[in-house]
């Protein structure tokens, strides 16, 4: 078997676990979890525990943009609400005040 063979075998067997299959999205404590319970096939298999801990840190990556997504989102909606509360474009009102 070859080196990349055995990182593709050992990638599908951590995805296997630490994938959830409701959401398709990698569960980071699951694969944690797997890293730490197959440590000697890790190990054995070069390159394999980058490759997992860079899933792991893109996933963390990922949900923190969407987190940071959906705060924006959150304040783009209140401010159309309000928007339409007043129901005029903001820049009428410049110069009634003068």
């Amino acid at each position: 078997m070859s080196t990349a063979d055995a990182v593709e075998r050992g990638t599908r067997l951590a995805a296997a676990s630490a994938i959830d299959p409701a959401t398709g999205k990698l569960n980071t404590a699951r694969l944690s979890r797997w890293l730490n319970e197959n440590e000697a096939l890790v190990n054995s298999i070069p390159g394999l525990r980058q490759d997992l801990e860079n899933a792991t840190r893109a996933q963390n990556a990922l949900d923190l943009i969407q987190k940071q997504n959906s705060a924006i989102e959150t304040k783009l909606k209140k401010q159309a609400v309000f928007a339409k509360f007043f129901d005029e474009p903001s820049t009428c009102c410049v110069g009634c005040f003068e």
